[in-house]
C-alpha cells in the first residue's frame, strides 16, 4: 500500500491534470472568444499567425480559407495577432462572424457556404465535383504531411527562415521549429504517416503531386475553365510547394517535372491575389 503522503500528491497531479488545468484552459478560451463578439454585421474575421516572407501565409490551411473568402466575395478581415492566432479547436485559421466562433477551414467553407448562399462550381457534374472533393481530401488529410515533416523535421532551418517573416528573431524560429517538429512528429504518427521512414513519406507526397498534375491536365482550373471551391485547397497547398519550401524535393518536382502545377499556381494568385506583394511580410 502507498504511504499517505505520496498518494496524496498523485491524486493531487491527477486532479489537476484532468480537471483543473482543462478548465483554466477553458475559461481563457472563454475570454478570448469573447473579446470578438461584437463585429462588423456580416463581416468574416479571419484569426491566424502572421503572414510569411515568401507566401501570403505559412499555413496551407489559412491560404485555403483565405483563397475561398476572395473567391466567394465575402466581406472578410483579418486578425494576426499571435495571442488570438489559436482559435476553439486550438488551431488556425478560425473565424468570428456575428458572435459566432468556428475552427477547421472545412467546417468553415462549409458554415459560410449555407451562411451566405455560396454556389462555387455549380456549372459542374456531380461527378466532376465528387473528383474535386477527393483531391481536397487527399491534399488536406495526406499530402499536407509531407510539407508539415519537411518544413518542420527534414528540411534545413534556413528554409524556414526564409519564408518566415522577418518579425520573427530567429531564436523564436529555432523554438517555434523544435516545438512544431516535435509537435508533428508525433501526430503523423497517429496518422499513420509517420511511422514510415523519411524517404517512404517524402515518395508518398510526390506521388500525390503526379496525381495531382496529372488530373489538373492543361486545365485552366481543377475541374475545367472555371474555379470551383476545390481550387482554394490546391492553391493552399501548392502555394507552399511553389513559394514555401525552398530547396526542397517539392520545390523542385514543379519546376522541373510538374510545370502544370507551377503556372497553375501563378495563375491562381494573379486571379485572386493582385494585392500578393503587398501583404508579404518583408
Amino acid at each position: 500500500m502507498l504511504p499517505l503522503l505520496p498518494t496524496i500528491i498523485l491524486g493531487g497531479v491527477i486532479i489537476a491534470y484532468f480537471f483543473v488545468i482543462p478548465k483554466i484552459k477553458e475559461v481563457r478560451m472563454q475570454k478570448r472568444l469573447e473579446r470578438w463578439n461584437h463585429t462588423k454585421k456580416d463581416v468574416v474575421i479571419m484569426h491566424a499567425i502572421r503572414r510569411g516572407r515568401t507566401v501570403c501565409h505559412p499555413s496551407p490551411y489559412v491560404v485555403k480559407l483565405e483563397t475561398w473568402l476572395r473567391m466567394a466575395k465575402i466581406n472578410y478581415e483579418t486578425d494576426l495577432t499571435l495571442a488570438d492566432a489559436w482559435g476553439p479547436k486550438g488551431r488556425f485559421p478560425w473565424i468570428s462572424l456575428n458572435g459566432e466562433h468556428l475552427g477547421d477551414s472545412q467546417l468553415i467553407i462549409d458554415f459560410l457556404k449555407k451562411k451566405f448562399d455560396v454556389k462555387l462550381g455549380n456549372e459542374y457534374s456531380k461527378e466532376k465535383l465528387a473528383v474535386g472533393g477527393a483531391i481536397r481530401i487527399m491534399l488536406d488529410e495526406h499530402f499536407f504531411w509531407g510539407l508539415a515533416l519537411y518544413r518542420f523535421v527534414y528540411g534545413p532551418f534556413s528554409s524556414l527562415r526564409q519564408v518566415m517573416g522577418t518579425f520573427v528573431p530567429v531564436w523564436r524560429s529555432f523554438i517555434f521549429r523544435l516545438y512544431a517538429g516535435r509537435a508533428f512528429t508525433a501526430r503523423s504518427k497517429g496518422h499513420g504517416i509517420g511511422l514510415h521512414n523519411r524517404q517512404e513519406i517524402e515518395q508518398l507526397t510526390l506521388n500525390d503531386l503526379t496525381l495531382l498534375s496529372e488530373l489538373l491536365g492543361d486545365k485552366k482550373f481543377i475541374l475545367g475553365e472555371t474555379p470551383c471551391e476545390y481550387d482554394a485547397t490546391i492553391f493552399g497547398h501548392l502555394t507552399q510547394v511553389t513559394w514555401g519550401l525552398p530547396g526542397s524535393i517539392y520545390e523542385a518536382a514543379v519546376q522541373k517535372d510538374l510545370k502544370n502545377l507551377k503556372e497553375y499556381a501563378i495563375r491562381m494568385k494573379e486571379t485572386f491575389y493582385p494585392d500578393w506583394d503587398k501583404i508579404l511580410e518583408k
